[in-house]
């Protein structure tokens, strides 16, 4: 839905900078990406007003990656520290694997921030 979708993007970029979470990495999960994949079989992302830069063809073998590495893009670009660790996922909420993934990120984000500490 479009306008969650655009105010979801504003409110990353108004966490991701606000001066609390400056240093601070990040986990943005694209959720509902079952729903994504059925609606961009029927549904073209350009067509959307606020999308319509996005250029891939209905149909191609690498619409959903496309699609969804434009959308993750958007988030991105709200971030306005350039040395922020920020781990992606595009998940659904039913998937059982979601937990390893946010194990496995929380991981890597202690281990970076524990090397960094140490100069290494």
């Amino acid at each position: 839905h479009l306008p969650i979708l655009t105010e979801a993007v504003d409110l990353f970029g108004d966490i991701c900078n606000n001066k609390v979470f400056q240093s601070s990495s990040m986990i943005l999960f694209l959720n509902k990406k079952d729903l994504y994949e059925e609606k961009i079989n029927v549904v073209h992302i350009g067509d959307q007003p606020a999308f319509a830069n996005f250029d891939a063809k209905l149909g191609d073998a690498d619409y959903y990656e496309k699609g969804i590495q434009y959308f993750l893009d958007m988030f991105m670009a709200q971030n306005s520290n350039p040395e922020r660790q920020i781990y992606n996922h595009a998940t659904c909420a039913t998937d059982s694997k979601n937990v390893e993934v946010v194990f496995n990120s929380c991981k890597d984000i202690i281990m970076r921030k524990n090397m960094e500490e140490m100069g290494l």
